[in-house]
């Protein structure tokens, strides 16, 4: 949706230099412009999913069963625990700069292999399977994050928080989200991002750079400025009104505040449901009906801006 609509107001070159992947539509590409953008609980990006999903333990790629055991996040020596799992700072650090490590080491590959395809020495004339193991995007591949909810803990900063009653104060947001204590290891398929190499580059992929580290606050050191699968990226260059919501019962909800940050709208709102999840479904009934509670929410936004 950002990409879509930071085309549409900029132009698809706007996307193009020094870009991991350029867009591949015309630079006279005309594309309406949406009157608003409503982001309800976007994550960080497809990009940024797959970097904080990948698996530093694989030594081999393509092999899920060779695994560095330095790394694994279900060792009670690392931190783990079934329901209170607190990672230590140090493996923390370890964990972190090794993923941002293999992530980089993925791209750059991923580039050799475009670039030979289109100089006509590739496997393929056009493009190519481009598996990566240990990188689907989902919980609990999301590796430490779903475990350890002293991660992406709270915000920055107070915002407004909608309430069960439907009061909304301005509080730092915390999360009540749930470890999450389903098992699964890069040993299994299921952990497997099958994407094409475009797919990969264009989709899937975004830098690390070398403070790459995920705190109590939110995710840090992302090069969200080349690549245009990640919000954070193209929300400088949206100026049509927009709202931002967090769920604060679901890992994703934190990016709601970096995106209102980087926001160019001068019209722009942000507000998070106390308790709701990423399905926007309350973590547990103390929370209410979280879903009225949000869409009321955005119906009220919409009524402001665009019912005359």
């Amino acid at each position: 949706m950002t990409a879509y609509q930071r085309a549409a107001e900029n132009g698809p070159a706007s996307m193009k230099e020094n870009m991991l992947y350029a867009c591949t539509l015309k630079d006279d590409e005309v594309l309406p412009k949406a009157d608003g953008l409503m982001l309800i609980d976007a994550n960080y990006g497809n990009g940024a999913m797959t970097l904080l999903s990948i698996d530093p333990a694989v030594s081999e790629e393509g092999n899920g069963m060779d695994l560095d055991h330095r790394f694994d996040i279900y060792a009670a020596d690392n931190g783990y625990r079934e329901e209170d799992t607190v990672y230590s700072e140090d493996f923390r650090r370890m964990y972190y700069k090794a993923q941002a490590e293999r992530n980089n080491r993925i791209i750059d590959e991923a580039v050799k292999e475009l670039a030979r395809i289109e100089s006509g020495k590739g496997r393929y004339r056009d493009d190519m399977p481009y598996p990566v193991t240990g990188a689907a995007q989902i919980a609990p591949c999301n590796k430490l994050i779903p475990q350890d909810i002293s991660l992406l803990a709270h915000s920055r900063h107070p915002y407004p928080l909608i309430h069960r009653d439907g009061t909304v104060t301005e509080e730092i947001i915390y999360c009540h989200r749930r470890p999450q204590i389903r098992k699964t290891t890069s040993g299994s398929y299921f952990t497997v991002r099958n994407l094409s190499l475009r797919e990969f580059l264009s989709g899937a992929a975004v830098r690390a750079n070398e403070d790459y580290h995920v705190g109590a606050d939110g995710v840090y050191g992302i090069d969200w400025d080349h690549t245009f699968n990640c919000g954070p990226g193209n929300i400088p260059y949206i100026h049509c009104p927009s709202l931002f919501m967090g769920m604060s019962g679901g890992y994703e909800y934190l990016a709601a505040e970096y995106l209102y940050e980087r926001s160019a709208a001068e019209d722009k709102e942000i507000a998070f449901t106390e308790g709701a999840t990423h399905n926007i479904y309350p973590v547990s009934a103390e929370f209410g009906d979280t879903e009225s509670l949000t869409f009321d929410h955005q119906a009220d936004w919409l009524i402001r801006h665009f019912v005359k």
